[in-house]
């Protein structure tokens, strides 16, 4: 990805670029084993990773453990109505499925996960609700047939798009006015029915039990 690089490098590039580098410390170990006391942080979250993993409940677990009030995951939305348009292209075209497990897609099984994993769901609502499907269509496939190509079966990483979020931190870029307008839609009321059907993304907010906070 052009605006923030892959890789260990290429996030603290990005954080520097961005002035934050002083805030920021990297952490390599087993995601459910860290080498973190209990409570270490206010907040554990994750973003759109962890419905990859076979494990969603133990990574939740190890979450809350070093959460002292709360734990957040923001995941892609199975709800959309582009979904089954999505799997159907998967399918059809041979393309390896590289988006994790569609169970923890779904806000419904994923609020529930929370709970097996002893934390108290406080809020679950939606991001990111422009007006196409997710996926678009023709560009997703040939990132997906590209990708494969480079990857092999475990699909693409390094494709390149230009996403300039460090650029827009530091005030040195905005966004299109298209986006602006965009922004400005999505802020705007919509039953939560539309919003489960059109959003990409979906939260969940909870509270690790004995937190009381």
């Amino acid at each position: 990805m052009k605006g923030i690089p892959a890789g260990a490098a290429g996030w603290r590039d990005a954080w520097r670029k961005a002035g934050l580098i002083h805030r920021v410390s990297a952490v390599t170990a087993d995601p459910w084993s860290l080498p973190l006391a209990d409570k270490s942080f206010d907040l554990a979250w994750n973003f759109v990773t962890l419905s990859r993993e076979n494990f969603f409940i133990d990574a939740l677990k190890e979450m809350a453990r070093v959460a002292s009030r709360s734990v957040m995951t923001v995941h892609c939305n199975a709800s959309n109505y582009g979904h089954p348009w999505h799997r159907f292209l998967h399918t059809t075209l041979n393309l390896p499925w590289t988006h994790g497990s569609a169970e923890f897609m779904e806000p419904d099984a994923a609020a529930e996960a929370y709970r097996s994993a002893g934390i108290e769901v406080v809020e679950h609502g939606y991001l990111d609700m422009p007006f196409w499907p997710d996926p678009p269509g023709p560009r997703d496939v040939r990132l997906h047939m590209k990708g494969q190509a480079e990857e092999g079966e475990e699909g693409f990483r390094d494709i390149a798009w230009h996403a300039p979020i460090v650029d827009i931190i530091r005030g040195t870029s905005r966004p299109s006015l298209f986006l602006r307008l965009l922004s400005g839609l999505e802020d705007l009321p919509a039953p939560a029915g539309i919003r489960r059907r059109f959003s990409h993304l979906f939260y969940i907010w909870g509270r690790p039990q004995g937190t009381g906070a």
